[in-house]
């Protein structure tokens, strides 16, 4: 596993340091660094960021408090291991602060599309808050999932959405983010060796290829030559990767597989071009065509085959949950994506004390060491 920073030595201080001597540190340090005592020096620059970022952690109690409890390695308390789901992922959010708040450590955490994106923002020790507030720019504000495009390269323009997760990104690596993380993309031109784990390079290209939705947004290409796409195309739930990487307690979230229906269409009531058209501009018409699940609908219940909990090498110390759809949640629509945090908040709450009821041997590995 790659060195992770600490924010203690960052600063030079104790673990045991006082506010008032983090702050004394803090005012020492970015003195020495700042670039107006050191231009043209990209060291002293680094070094003035990283001092920074070390007392933005510090300062604030509860990210401290957080840091404390899932920022060493040592130990093996357990890994947050979500799925994709789109718009469905900001359920994430409040699962992870459910946990948090009883007193789980997650020493290492990684997923896959949406699930990658979330847990970037809990490496980078953002609060629930704000990374709520971050996938509001990254999928409402910047309009990254609404701006349509010629489909030369993909149906959607990608150039905001992607300014957006850099901001949020901070410009940081995968390495140098202050809790162990890695992202799962697909690797498509290596059949049967196309999943593909990223544990370094810029943080922001490793969640943007982990959520590289095929023909919805352009793939993301690697220094020597991969072309990476969704990590939920082979393997929407990564538990076995998480495996490969470290042993003890998992939780594992998944968003559910969808319910088995037949469909009554006749491949033949499905109009060419020039029918839709003319059927889709006439109102009348338009509650005629075939109800055929559009190529959106189609691309999700792709990604739902690999997302099988049955299929997923499960042993008794893994905690799989599976929440249902909340009202507002969708596969490419963040707009209620605060409703959706809160009400997983509420219904992890109600499944946290059910199984604490029931002594579930993982959710007791999970908790042993708060």
């Amino acid at each position: 596993m790659p060195a992770v920073r600490d924010p203690y030595k960052a600063l030079g201080v104790d673990k045991k340091a006082s506010a008032d001597e983090v702050k004394k540190a803090y005012r020492k340090l970015a003195r020495q660094y700042h670039p107006d005592k050191n231009p043209g020096d990209k060291q002293a620059e680094e070094r003035f960021k990283e001092v920074q970022e070390a007392y933005s952690i510090l300062s604030d109690p509860e990210k401290r408090k957080q840091y404390d409890q899932g920022g060493f390695f040592g130990f093996d308390p357990g890994s947050f291991r979500p799925g994709g789901g789109g718009g469905f992922g900001p359920a994430h959010v409040g699962i992870f602060q459910a946990f948090q708040e009883r007193g789980a450590k997650f020493d290492i955490l990684g997923g896959a599309s949406v699930g990658a994106a979330v847990l970037a923002g809990f490496a980078l020790l953002l609060t629930p808050a704000e990374l709520d507030l971050a996938l509001k720019d990254i999928f409402v504000s910047s309009r990254g999932f609404k701006r349509r495009t010629f489909p030369r390269y993909a149906l959607l323009d990608h150039v905001e959405f992607d300014k957006a997760l850099q901001r949020q990104c901070r410009g940081a690596q995968i390495e140098d983010v202050w809790l162990p993380y890695f992202a799962v993309a697909t690797d498509v031109d290596r059949a049967g060796q196309s999943l593909y784990v990223m544990r370094r390079g810029e943080l922001w290209k490793a969640v943007r290829a982990s959520g590289s939705i095929p023909a919805v947004l352009p793939p993301m290409f690697t220094d020597d030559g991969r072309m990476l796409v969704d990590g939920g195309v082979v393997d929407n739930i990564p538990l076995a990767p998480m495996k490969a990487i470290k042993s003890g307690p998992n939780l594992v979230v998944h968003f559910g597989v969808n319910p088995v229906e037949p469909y009554n269409v006749k491949y033949e009531s499905i109009p060419g071009r020039r029918q839709l058209m003319i059927r889709m501009l006439n109102p009348f018409a338009r509650g005629t065509l075939p109800r055929v699940p559009g190529p959106i609908s189609v691309l999700r219940r792709c990604f739902g085959i690999h997302q099988n909990p049955d299929l997923l090498p499960i042993e008794s110390l893994d905690l799989v949950l599976a929440p249902p759809p909340f009202p507002g949640s969708s596969f490419i629509d963040f707009d209620r994506h605060t409703e959706v945090y809160e009400a997983a908040y509420r219904w992890c709450n109600l499944q946290l004390d059910q199984l604490a009821a029931q002594g579930h041997p993982a959710l007791e590995a999970i908790f042993a060491n708060k």
